[in-house]
């Protein structure tokens, strides 16, 4: 997995990170990227319901694109105190679409999650993929 991470050189956002990374796609390139992210998200938010929020949307989505979507995945996140927002793309140009899980079936639930989940959510695709993009806004309070 390739990553990079810098602090931004605006003054306003003086917590904020700015984060991208790489993976060919297989589960445990989430399961690292996703424990990056959080790392990250702590370091600005704290450890929060807001941080949840963000981890939660990204693992779901990173992990769709392992799933349903074609390597490479490449991420982009920027998270600053008042928000965060996440990009994941891979090389598949198929849409996403929520399913409506059965209680009996044991997957099926994440994008409806992360619709739940996010502030804003968006989907983008071409000839060279496709683009998840979400927002987690801070809920203070």
């Amino acid at each position: 997995m390739q990553q990079s991470r810098s602090e931004p050189r605006n003054t306003c956002e003086p917590r904020a990170s700015s984060l991208s990374w790489s993976f060919p796609g297989t589960p445990a390139d989430v399961s690292c990227s996703r424990h990056w992210l959080a790392i990250a998200a702590t370091e600005v938010w704290g450890d929060c319901d807001d941080t949840d929020r963000l981890v939660l949307a990204y693992s779901e989505i990173a992990t769709n694109a392992v799933l349903h979507g074609a390597g490479p995945v490449t991420v982009a996140a920027r998270i600053c105190p008042t928000s965060a927002r996440c990009e994941i793309a891979d090389q598949s140009s198929q849409l996403p679409s929520a399913r409506h899980a059965s209680p009996a079936d044991l997957g099926g639930r994440g994008l409806e999650m992360v619709e739940l989940t996010v502030d804003r959510l968006q989907v983008a695709a071409d000839r060279a993929g496709k683009t998840v993009s979400f927002e987690v806004g801070r809920q203070k309070g």
